[in-house]
């Protein structure tokens, strides 16, 4: 049940930045405008996955079934292909600044980011 906190972190916290700082011309945060790579983003690339991957795990753990491992799973590859697409989404609207990004942080390594950033 502990993981459902940072993994709510990681994704709330990952919207309310998006909406900030992305500079959305519509409602919907996921439609920025601005390259930004501060505050979580400045740690792991694609929190919002990251935090649906660890929310999915915390239900395989809670529900201890063999359809929440079979859906689990599923999740998980989805939110990691999910990552992968995006990143070639971002690659074609913000260029060169993002394959630096991509250099510089980590997709999901949240610890490699933390040490990385200091």
């Amino acid at each position: 049940m502990i993981l459902y906190i940072p993994s709510a972190i990681l994704v709330f916290g990952s919207l309310i930045q998006l909406k900030h700082k992305g500079k959305p011309e519509i409602y919907d945060p996921f439609y920025t405008t601005t390259f930004f790579d501060t505050g979580i983003y400045g740690i792991i690339r694609h929190p919002i996955t990251l935090g649906m991957t660890i929310w999915s795990i915390a239900l395989i753990l809670v529900f201890q079934s063999i359809l929440s491992i079979l859906l689990g799973i599923f999740v998980i590859f989805c939110c990691w292909m999910s990552a992968r697409k995006e990143a070639e989404y971002n690659i074609k609207k913000f260029g060169d600044e993002y394959e630096e990004y991509r250099k510089r942080v980590p997709m999901w390594n949240i610890f490699k980011g933390i040490r990385k950033s200091k």
